[in-house]
């Protein structure tokens, strides 16, 4: 049994550390109790003690940094007791927007936000994930050591086979070069 939450922050350390206890049961923290609800989301674990002494154990705990104090506050918020994940989402918005750079500045400062939240996640002992849009992009992330990576969006996937579909439809091949016949 293991149940994700991931929480979607700017926050300092003190927040996270508060949205880790939201997530427990107590007296670790203060989540509500609902142990009706593990039969359907658990197949298998039953409703009681079974679910009460492993609910807490089995949670995993991932903050999205994704903004410029989040990235300010990074080691400090990686070293929260029972966080597990660091995840950078597909939007960081690590670079302040609102001043004139050149596109490879920005794309340096991008590149620096990535690299520090990999840094922080590894120095607390903690996994770092990153949102990727394609599988090329996952195989770059996890050879510079990520934990976890996407491969793929689901508007890409759905995109991706909508192109597929639509040029066999008009027979056409992968490349979109007209085929011979149907």
């Amino acid at each position: 049994m293991a149940l994700n939450v991931a929480l979607r922050t700017s926050l300092a350390r003190q927040s996270t550390a508060y949205g880790f206890w939201l997530t427990c049961y107590p007296p670790v923290g203060c989540r509500g109790y609902g142990p009706l609800y593990a039969p359907h989301a658990f197949p298998g674990v039953q409703a009681g003690a079974q679910y009460d002494d492993n609910a807490d154990q089995n949670l995993m705990v991932m903050v999205q940094i994704e903004s410029r104090s989040g990235l300010d506050s990074v080691e400090e918020i990686a070293k929260v007791e029972g966080l597990d994940v660091l995840l950078i989402g597909r939007f960081i918005k690590a670079c302040d927007s609102s001043h004139n750079e050149e596109p490879s500045e920005a794309w340096d400062e991008h590149t620096a936000a990535i690299d520090r939240i990999l840094k922080a996640a590894k120095a607390a002992g903690k996994k770092a994930a990153i949102f990727c849009t394609s599988g090329e992009q996952a195989r770059q992330y996890a050879e510079q050591g990520f934990d976890m990576v996407s491969a793929i969006t689901d508007q890409g996937a759905m995109g991706d086979a909508m192109v597929q579909s639509l040029s066999a439809a008009q027979g056409r091949d992968a490349d979109n070069k007209p085929r011979d016949g149907y």
